[in-house]
C-alpha cells in the first residue's frame, strides 16, 4: 500500500507482519542491487521505496553509484541508516541496525563498536581504493567480503 505521499507509511495501513516482510524484502533488494547490479542507491529512504502489487519497488535509482565510487560505501551506510531507522520507528523489532544492515548488504565484516569507528573503517576502505586508482589508473577489484584481505587488482 502506498500512502498519499506515495511512500511507505507507518501506522494502521500495514499490519505488523506485513511490515516485517516489507523490511526483509527491502534488505534483500539492497543486497541484490549491491551484489548483482554492483550499485549503491545513494539516496535510499522510505520515500524511494514503493509497495505495489505485493512487492517492494525502488525508485529514483538514476543517481546510483558503484560501490567503488569515492564515497560509495559512505552512501551505502547512509542508505542503511535511513532504511533501518524507518523500520525500527515503524515497530519492526527484528530490523537490523545500520551497521548490521551495512555488513549484510555489502558482505563486509566491519566490527567497530560505534558509528564513528565504523565510518572510519569505511573511509579507510574508500581511501585504499582511491589510492589504487591514483597509482594504477584504474579501480581495484570490487571490495572483497569477509576476511579475504585487501582488494587485488585484476588484469582486464
Amino acid at each position: 500500500m502506498v500512502g498519499e505521499q506515495r511512500h511507505f507509511s507507518c501506522g494502521g495501513e500495514l499490519e505488523q507482519f506485513l511490515f516485517l516482510n516489507i523490511c526483509l524484502a527491502s534488505s534483500q533488494l539492497m543486497q541484490q542491487l549491491y551484489n548483482e547490479c554492483t550499485l549503491v542507491h545513494a539516496d535510499l529512504s522510505e520515500y524511494n521505496m514503493l509497495w505495489h502489487a505485493g512487492k517492494v519497488w525502488l525508485i529514483d535509482v538514476s543517481q546510483s553509484v558503484e560501490p567503488t565510487h569515492p564515497h560509495g560505501l559512505e552512501f551505502l551506510f547512509r542508505d542503511c541508516r535511513n532504511v533501518s531507522q524507518f523500520f525500527q520507528k515503524g515497530g519492526v523489532k527484528e530490523a537490523l541496525n545500520e551497521r548490521e544492515l551495512f555488513n549484510a548488504v555489502s558482505g563486509l565484516n566491519i566490527s567497530a563498536d560505534n558509528e564513528a569507528d565504523f565510518l572510519a573503517e569505511i573511509e579507510a576502505l574508500e581511501k585504499m581504493n582511491e589510492d589504487h586508482v591514483q597509482k594504477n589508473g584504474r579501480k581495484a577489484a570490487s571490495f572483497l567480503k569477509d576476511d579475504e584481505g585487501p582488494p587485488v587488482p585484476h588484469d582486464e
